[in-house]
C-alpha cells in the first residue's frame, strides 16, 4: 500500500487509506526500509501503463540497529506486474579468488588420472626434470609444480561441467518423453533400452552434484547415496555464512576493508610462529620407547616407497587437506601416476630416517607443530608401533 500520492503514477489513491497505513506504520515503530532500483513495484500492464509502489520492506528498529548495512532492492518483475523486493543484510563485498581445492567428483571420473599424467608429461611443467642435486625442498618444488597443473585441472572441469549439463538436458527431456509414451502405450525393446541408458547416466549426473554440495556442507555423519540436495546447499550456505568474517578489532580499530583483513591475519601470524626460535621440547625416544626391540625400529630405517605407499592408501581420505589443498584421497587415486616421482624427488642425501631428521631439526631455528621432517612430502609417525600420516607442510622456517 502506498502513503502518498507521490508514490503513484496515472492513478489515485484513497486519502483516508493513505493516512490510516502511515499512522500505522508509527504506532508500530517500524522502519520502511529505502529502495534501489525501480521507484515503483506494481504496473497494471497497460498502456500507458498506471505504477504505484504497493510493496514495501517494514522492519523493527531493533533490526536495523542490529544490521546497520541492512539495504532493499527492487528486482525484475519479468512476467509478474509486481516486482520482487530483495532485502540483504550487508553490501556484497569482495572475497578475493576462491581457493583451490580438489573436488571428489573429480576422483570419481575416468578421464582425471589422464588429465595429471597428461599435465606432468607437458614441457611446461618441470615436475619431470626434479634431481637429487636441486637443493630446493620437495614440498616446495611439488607446490610450484602443481600451480601448473590447476589451471590445466580447472579448464578441464569447465568444459566437462558444460558438456554434462547438455547431456544431462536432453537425457531428462528424452527420459520425459519415453515416461510419458510408457504412460500411454508399450515401449519397443530400441526405447527400453534408452530408458535405462538415460536413468543411468542421469543417476550418476545426479550422484556428482550430491557429492558436490556435500562436500561443501561438511556434514561428515552422511555417506553415500543420501541425495537432499537442498539440505546440502542450505548447510554449505550456512557454513559459508558462519565463516564469514566481516569486520576484525585490531589494537582497537575496526577493520572492514578485506585487504586490510588479509594484511592483518598476516602479519599476527607471522609474528606468531615466524620467529626465530628453536624449540623447547625435543622427544627422548628412550623414554617414549623401552622396550630394547623398538629402539632399532623404523625411527632409525629410512623411508620406503611401500611405508609411504601404505600409509596414503589407509588413511582417512575425507580428512582435511594440507596447504596445497590436495586430500589423501587424491594421493591414494593417482599413486601410480604420480607416486614414482614424488617419491623420487624426496631422495636427499640429507633425507634418511625419521630419528635422523629430529636430530637436524634440533639443530636448526625450526617452529615444529607436531615434529615433522622439514624436507619430507609425508609425515610419518609411529603410534603404538603403527604408522600414522599427518599434515604435509608442518615446518614455518
Amino acid at each position: 500500500m502506498t502513503i502518498h500520492n507521490e508514490e503513484r503514477l496515472n492513478c489515485m489513491g484513497n486519502s483516508v487509506d493513505l493516512r490510516n497505513f502511515s499512522r500505522f506504520i508509527a504506532d508500530m515503530g517500524l522502519i520502511d526500509t529505502p529502495l534501489s532500483g525501480s521507484p515503483f513495484t506494481w504496473t497494471n500492464n497497460q498502456n500507458p501503463p498506471s505504477l504505484a509502489k504497493l510493496d514495501r520492506i517494514l522492519i523493527s528498529n531493533s533490526l536495523a540497529l542490529a544490521f546497520p548495512e541492512l539495504f532493499g532492492r527492487v528486482g525484475d518483475r519479468k512476467l509478474s506486474d509486481h516486482h520482487p523486493l530483495i532485502l540483504r543484510m550487508a553490501p556484497d563485498r569482495h572475497k578475493g579468488i576462491p581457493p583451490f581445492r580438489i573436488e571428489i567428483s573429480w576422483l570419481l571420473c575416468d578421464q582425471f588420472g589422464d588429465i595429471i599424467k597428461a599435465g606432468l608429461c607437458s614441457p611446461h611443467n618441470r615436475i619431470s626434470s626434479l634431481s637429487a642435486s636441486q637443493q630446493a625442498p620437495a614440498l616446495t618444488k611439488w607446490l610450484s609444480n602443481w600451480k601448473s597443473l590447476r589451471r590445466i585441472i580447472l579448464d578441464w572441469d569447465k568444459t566437462r561441467k558444460r558438456k554434462w549439463k547438455e547431456k544431462r538436458i536432453r537425457a531428462e527431456d528424452r527420459l520425459q518423453n519415453l515416461n510419458q509414451r510408457a504412460d500411454s502405450s508399450s515401449l519397443s525393446s530400441a526405447e527400453l533400452e534408452e530408458l535405462k541408458q538415460a536413468k543411468a547416466f542421469l543417476d550418476k549426473v545426479y550422484n556428482n552434484e550430491c557429492i558436490y554440495w556435500r562436500q561443501r556442507a561438511k556434514q561428515r555423519w552422511l555417506r553415500e547415496g543420501d541425495r537432499n540436495f537442498i539440505y546440502f546447499h542450505l548447510c554449505a550456505s550456512n557454513e559459508h555464512r558462519r565463516n564469514l568474517i566481516s569486520t576484525i578489532s585490531v589494537s582497537g580499530t575496526l577493520l572492514s576493508n578485506w585487504g586490510d583483513i588479509a594484511s592483518a591475519f598476516r602479519d599476527f601470524y607471522v609474528g606468531l610462529l615466524g620467529s626465530n626460535v628453536s624449540p623447547l621440547l625435543r622427544p627422548r625416544w628412550s623414554a617414549l620407547y623401552q622396550n630394547s626391540h623398538m629402539e632399532h625400529l623404523p625411527l632409525d630405517d629410512p623411508f620406503t616407497m611401500s611405508e609411504v605407499y601404505d600409509v596414503i592408501k589407509n588413511a582417512k581420505h575425507f580428512k582435511s587437506p594440507g596447504p596445497d589443498r590436495l586430500t589423501m584421497e587424491f594421493y591414494s587415486k593417482l599413486w601410480p601416476i604420480i607416486g614414482d616421482q614424488l617419491y623420487n624427488s624426496m631422495q636427499w642425501p640429507a633425507c634418511g630416517s625419521w630419528s635422523h631428521w629430529d636430530h637436524i631439526c634440533s639443530l636448526q631455528s625450526w617452529v615444529p607443530f607436531h615434529g615433522a621432517p622439514p624436507h619430507s612430502l609425508w609425515l610419518l609417525v609411529l603410534v603404538i608401533g603403527e604408522w600414522h600420516a599427518v599434515s604435509l607442510f608442518l615446518f614455518i622456517k
